[in-house]
């Protein structure tokens, strides 16, 4: 394992480590700001970091597509998931339906059923800019206050 400095990558952005098992997805955000449901297992990435634990090489980075516009109004979000997996060209991507949580700025606790679009790379630093990009279109696209962006068994909040 190596450290990748985030800070730099990601500016402006909460860059989140050390994932922690919790009860509900509610918990999960009141404790920590946000929590990710995968099949049967809740935890939220908790500690706040500016540097990533992260593999030699083939590793796992991807993007939440949101369950949401504007915030917290549920939609299908087929469309989106759909123009994500375009904008990631012939990668092979891995597209899980997930529920996240997170609190809002003014404290209220969204749920949302979302996909985790994630893939396998070796040329990290490439495809974290092309990451950056889809999460500034999605920002603006949806209406979001942010976009998690997966890094290894790290999250960005972008």
């Amino acid at each position: 394992m190596k450290k990748l400095n985030v800070s730099k990558i990601f500016e402006g952005c909460f860059n989140l480590s050390e994932k922690r098992i919790v009860n509900t997805l509610e918990e999960g955000a009141r404790m920590y700001g946000g929590a990710t449901k995968i099949g049967n297992t809740i935890y939220s990435n908790c500690t706040e970091s500016n540097e990533f634990e992260i593999k030699d090489y083939n590793n796992t980075v991807g993007i939440i597509v949101p369950g949401t516009l504007d915030v917290d109004t549920k939609i299908d979000n087929s469309k989106f998931v759909n123009q994500v997996l375009e904008m990631l060209g012939n990668r092979l991507v891995q597209n899980v339906e997930i529920q996240g949580a997170w609190t809002m700025e003014n404290g209220n606790v969204v749920i949302e059923d979302n996909n985790l679009l994630t893939f396998t790379t070796n040329n990290l630093m490439q495809d974290l800019e092309l990451l950056k990009d889809i999460a500034k279109w999605l920002k603006v696209a949806m209406n979001q206050e942010a976009i998690s962006i997966v890094v290894d068994d790290s999250l960005a909040i972008y």
